[in-house]
């Protein structure tokens, strides 16, 4: 069975495959730990050498922030060769649904709510219907009859 990092993976690709409203900005926390590292140990006029712009106009929606981190584990000057990719998971697990921010409600109830519960609430014997969408959901779920409940334990 696929695991929440899988699940999250597989609903952005879909999500960035289709139009909608400018998504989400996360927080980037471990990111931006990591290029503050970097930039304390860099002159600035390196860093805007470097990317085209001061540090403060650095975006991370933009890879602006991944750059210089890479540039300073490239350089030596960040020793931990795998802090870029662990911060950017824990960025990832911190806001995992991010891009569900660049559809409207009734994108999300008729394309994305039923696919994240497809993948990861059904059993095999489970079935979806779609509803009309004057309906207050857009989705019935049909669980399998041979559902045990913790009421039946």
């Amino acid at each position: 069975m696929p695991d929440w990092k899988e699940c999250v993976e597989w609903a952005a690709l879909l999500a960035a495959e289709s139009g909608g409203r400018k998504a989400l900005r996360r927080r980037w926390e471990g990111l931006r730990s990591l290029a503050a590292e970097a930039a304390s140990k860099i002159p600035p006029k390196d860093i805007e050498a470097l990317l085209g712009k001061p540090l403060k106009a650095l975006n991370p929606e933009h890879n602006d922030l991944k750059a210089l981190v890479a540039y300073a584990v490239g350089k030596g000057i960040i020793k931990d060769t795998g802090s870029l990719r662990a911060a950017l998971d824990a960025d990832m697990q911190a806001d995992p649904l991010y891009f569900l921010a660049a559809h409207s409600g009734k994108t999300f109830g008729e394309k994305y709510a039923p696919l994240i519960a497809s993948f990861w609430l059904v059993s095999e014997e489970d079935g979806w219907i779609k509803k009309k969408s004057s309906d207050f959901y857009d989705v019935g779920w049909l669980p399998s009859l041979d559902f045990h409940g913790p009421e039946s334990a």
